[in-house]
């Protein structure tokens, strides 16, 4: 994940990920740094499945 106003890398993953742990990536990063504004997502099948769109749902998201 790249901060496209910072061109900062926030978290590089090797392998293809899991819906969960795409999850677990976007709630420690919300914690860690704050909301973005946006998140721009590709086509992966990570994507796709239907608990990041879920997730992209709840309060406070």
């Amino acid at each position: 994940m790249i901060d496209d106003y910072k061109r900062e890398i926030m978290h590089i993953e090797v392998n293809s990920m899991k819906s969960s742990r795409v999850i677990w990536i976007l709630n420690h990063l919300m914690n860690r740094y704050a909301k973005p504004g946006k998140i721009r997502m590709g086509n992966g099948p990570e994507f796709i499945a239907n608990i990041a769109g879920v997730w992209s749902l709840e309060p406070g998201k």
